[in-house]
């Protein structure tokens, strides 16, 4: 593992980690690999230290990376097609050592290049069948497995791999340019907070300083905001240009999440509080949204019960991600094909401080035995990870007249920022 200096940093102390929600950059790299068949790997750079991986092939885990001989053959492979990439949308296309065919192209923000995101694991063009028989016999794998593997590896144009590529490449370096936003708003705001000398003055800068902030707060959110419909106009025109439904529904799915982040920002930048936002506002508009996306010519009756509850960015974000995914289960399972039906959400706040939040639909509801800790669904650990790990509450899922999950968190797990 190579350690990366402050000089390779943007600003000289953000990594990429900093920037981007790895947990949920792949979640969405996984949908796009069940999608398309395309692997994907993530890397820091210099580094060159794998942060994602998805869709990897057997030939690859099973035979390449097992074998010393293969492994340092893949590895001097992979730094000599990262180590070409210099300038922002640069592609790097190349068959590995060990007869694969991987592309590549940098993450530069701020002209720093913090990361790299690759393709692979395939074949432009029909294999050589004895090279890799050689290569079985080389490398001591046993050749019917090998082989087999070898069948397994799909074939792509040139051109798919290099516009598969440059499109990861594009939606991961805008994420990474909106988490690089977010920092610097944290870091401003932090900075000004931490400034008074004399009290006069202290009075009068504190006054500048909270127009100032309130200025550079709502142009940040209008910009995240935008930023955030080139990524969802982005996704549309991707999923424009591919015929297959499963396709369109993972962009459907995708667009989806990215809309209710930004009406999170919206609703910050309108507000008179930057710091939080009306739940009650928020979830109203949020569902009638989901509806527009998902519930067209749909006979679905929408029943909300939700207090005027202020919440920040830091809890608004993953309660809006959690009814976005129980919004489109709904109506991709629970009223498909058009079935009318009912959907309710309470939202209450009780006295000590816990909120409880309440999603039932009067569809088939949950098929008898099932276990969520079995589901193999990345919609339903995101459900999990959001619930438990961002908002530190809990979550369960019951039948009763159809699906009800419900959520309990407490609201002081953050502080205001302004």
């Amino acid at each position: 593992m190579v350690v990366i200096d402050n000089e390779s940093l943007v600003d000289g102390k953000y990594a990429i980690g900093d920037l981007v929600d790895l947990v949920a950059l792949r979640d969405t790299f996984e949908k796009f690999t069940l999608a398309t068949g395309f692997t994907i790997g993530f890397l820091d750079h210099p580094g060159m230290n794998l942060l994602i991986t998805t869709g990897w092939r057997d030939i690859c885990t099973k035979f390449h990376r097992c074998c010393p001989v293969a492994l340092d053959i893949c590895a001097k492979s992979n730094f000599h097609l990262l180590d070409r990439l210099k300038t922002p949308g640069q592609l790097a296309i190349e068959a590995c050592g060990n007869g694969l065919v991987d592309c590549a192209t940098p993450i530069i923000i701020k002209g720093k290049h913090i990361a790299s995101l690759a393709t692979g694991q395939l074949l432009i063009e029909k294999p050589d069948h004895e090279r890799f028989r050689a290569q079985a016999g080389k490398y001591g794998f046993d050749e019917a497995e090998y082989m087999k593997a070898l069948e397994e590896i799909p074939i792509f144009s040139e051109e798919k791999v290099k516009s598969a590529t440059t499109f990861l490449g594009s939606l991961a370096n805008l994420i990474s340019e909106l988490g690089y936003t977010n920092l610097v708003k944290k870091d401003e705001t932090e900075r000004l907070e931490k400034e008074i000398a004399d009290r006069k003055r202290a009075e009068e800068m504190l006054n500048a300083s909270i127009k100032e902030k309130e200025t550079l707060l709502r142009e940040l959110y209008h910009r995240t905001k935008n930023n955030m419909q080139v990524i969802s106009s982005m996704l549309g025109l991707r999923a424009s240009l591919d015929d297959s439904e499963r396709v369109k529904t993972v962009f459907t799915d995708m667009t989806a999440k990215i809309k209710a982040m930004s009406l999170v920002h919206q609703k910050l930048y309108q507000s008179k509080d930057l710091s939080s936002i009306n739940l009650k506002e928020f979830i109203g508009e949020l569902v009638r949204m989901f509806v527009q996306i998902y519930g067209k010519g749909t006979k679905i009756k929408l029943d909300e019960e939700i207090d005027n509850i202020g919440a920040l960015i830091d809890t608004a974000i993953p309660l809006g991600l959690i009814i976005s995914e129980l919004m489109a289960n709904s109506f991709k399972h629970a009223f498909a094909d058009g079935r009318a039906g009912k959907i309710f959400i309470n939202l209450k706040k009780s006295p000590d401080g816990v909120i409880h939040m309440r999603f039932s639909d009067n569809g088939p509801g949950l098929a008898e035995g099932f276990d969520t800790n079995a589901q193999k669904g990345m919609g339903l650990k995101s459900l999990v990870a959001l619930a438990e790990h961002q908002l530190q509450g809990n979550i369960d899922y019951k039948n009763d007249g159809g699906l009800v999950c419900t959520i309990r968190f407490s609201d002081n797990l953050y502080k205001p920022r302004v």
